[in-house]
């Protein structure tokens, strides 16, 4: 039998790979991965920053109803106070506070306004975000990223400001407190500090600092309010910002310009613009947030400084 042209030519191949091992008859595939999505870590973030523009929003929005019933505290302990309250120089208080309550809502209103906007924005980033090249992307991000953070601080601030105003109308100390613990049984776990858990935040030139002092006890242990003061906010499991990892928290301002954090709360039981007195109950002891077991977290600020708990209470 003769073979011609292309029928010899398949009959050789089909000897030669025939005689091959199997092995080299067979082409190795070898796995290409996709390439890199350098978009995703700007979605994440633009992400979080419209829930941080929520949760923001949220604050602000307790802020403005605290603000609203302070003013309407001041009319009317004025207007019932009777004649001898009207003088002119109560007049003249009550304008003054008045007019400081006003100017705090209207900053806060703006500061909503802010960051509504501002979320908003972050939805339309993500809506183009694979439409645009990605240094666009992480431009946009960055700038919107950081008038975020401007305007959340800016709007917390008037909220800081209203809780101090509200402690002199309220009658409640203004000047520095001697604060009591606020469990009335635990066990330190962790001091105020630097130290060597990686868990911690870097601070004061250290790699990580407990920016507090964390109080063991059984969870739903009463949390007591340590001295007299006023509710600035308080922040649910999942808060980002300032507060990210605290998980429940509510912030405290006294007088003497210190305030009082505490994190980690299984419940809250206050609200922002609430009037608290010394022992009074604000939360129950938790394990949320950054946590791996039930404590209290306590921190302190004085003048906007962060300072050792254990300085102010005795």
């Amino acid at each position: 039998m003769k073979l011609h042209g292309l029928a010899l030519l398949c009959a050789l191949s089909a000897v030669l790979v025939g005689s091959l091992p199997a092995q080299a008859a067979t082409r190795t595939r070898y796995y290409i991965p996709p390439p890199p999505d350098y978009r995703a870590p700007i979605a994440t973030a633009l992400t979080l920053d419209q829930r941080f523009a929520e949760q923001t929003r949220d604050q602000l929005g307790a802020a403005l109803v605290a603000n609203a019933d302070e003013s309407s505290r001041v009319l009317t302990a004025l207007s019932d106070a009777g004649p001898q309250r009207n003088q002119s120089s109560a007049l003249a208080t009550a304008q003054a506070e008045e007019a400081a309550l006003a100017d705090i809502g209207g900053r806060l209103r703006v500061r909503r306004a802010d960051v509504d906007a501002l979320a908003g924005a972050a939805g339309q980033q993500l809506s183009v975000l694979y439409e645009i090249p990605v240094e666009s992307g992480q431009a946009n991000f960055a700038g919107l990223d950081a008038a975020l953070t401007t305007a959340a601080a800016a709007g917390l601030q008037a909220a800081y400001e209203e809780a101090r105003l509200a402690l002199g109308d309220r009658g409640l100390p203004v000047e520095t407190p001697r604060m009591t613990w606020p469990e009335q049984a635990f066990e330190i776990s962790q001091g105020y500090g630097p130290t060597d858990l990686d868990g911690e935040p870097p601070y004061a030139g250290y790699d990580h600092f407990h920016m507090g002092i964390d109080l063991a006890a059984p969870e739903g242990t009463p949390v007591l309010a340590p001295a007299d003061g006023v509710v600035v906010l308080t922040g649910a499991e999942g808060s980002l910002g300032r507060y990210f990892g605290y998980g429940n928290h509510v912030v405290v301002a006294h007088g003497g310009q210190v305030d009082t954090i505490y994190g980690h709360l299984d419940q809250v039981l206050v609200k922002a613009g609430d009037s608290v007195l010394r022992g009074q109950q604000i939360g129950l002891e938790g394990s949320t947030g950054y946590s791996t077991g039930p404590h209290l977290h306590f921190e302190v600020h004085a003048g906007g400084r962060l300072v050792d708990p254990g300085t102010y209470v005795g």
